[in-house]
């Protein structure tokens, strides 16, 4: 009966939170398949070590972190295994300015701080800015469509965009977390 559970709760645990693991692993990897396993494997660890989640509040949290390293380690398994074909295996110089162009580990999970400050520090404002924000940057919706979901204005649309931003970046300035060196980066 206890292992029935507990196959139920991991169930429970991988519908709810699946969508936000393969978000976290797809914008670290770029790749669908690869964002697929990344998750799988993710899963695997987080169920091993789930008991050491003493905060449910924070499940989802570790959850992305679990994910994000599980990721992380993917990527460099990955180059190194690039780096042991690229010794028998002729790359033309497109193939290794590619590679050179990719972002490097450190780049990436930089890029994904920031954006967790930026969507922790949109709660702080007023929903009518959030909701356009989002629309905006999360969704990819122009102006517009923004307008038409909203039934507002296009000039409340455009209005409500600029102040959002005005006010984030307020927020952002009083943020330790986002300065280096007393500069915002």
């Amino acid at each position: 009966m206890a292992k029935k559970r507990q196959s139920e709760y991991e169930k429970l645990i991988f519908e709810m939170f699946y969508n936000h693991a393969y978000q976290t692993a797809y914008f670290i990897v770029r790749d669908a398949h690869m964002a697929q396993d990344i998750v799988q494997e993710s899963f695997i660890k987080i169920f091993k070590k789930i008991h050491t989640v003493k905060d449910g509040d924070k499940l989802k949290a570790w959850i992305g972190t679990v994910t994000t390293r599980t990721a992380i380690d993917f990527i460099r398994k990955s180059k190194k295994s690039i780096d042991l074909l690229a010794d028998d295996v002729y790359i033309d110089k497109e193939t290794i300015q590619e590679l050179n162009n990719q972002p490097t580990v450190e780049a990436i999970v930089e890029s994904k701080l920031v954006k967790e400050l930026l969507q922790q520090k949109l709660s702080e404002l007023k929903p009518e800015y959030k909701e356009v924000l989002l629309l905006k940057y999360e969704h990819d919706l122009k102006e517009q469509e923004i307008a038409d979901a909203l039934e507002i204005s296009l000039s409340a649309v455009k209005s409500r965009i600029y102040r959002g931003k005005q006010r984030l970046k307020e927020i952002l300035i009083r943020t330790e977390d986002f300065k280096d060196g007393g500069r915002i980066l």
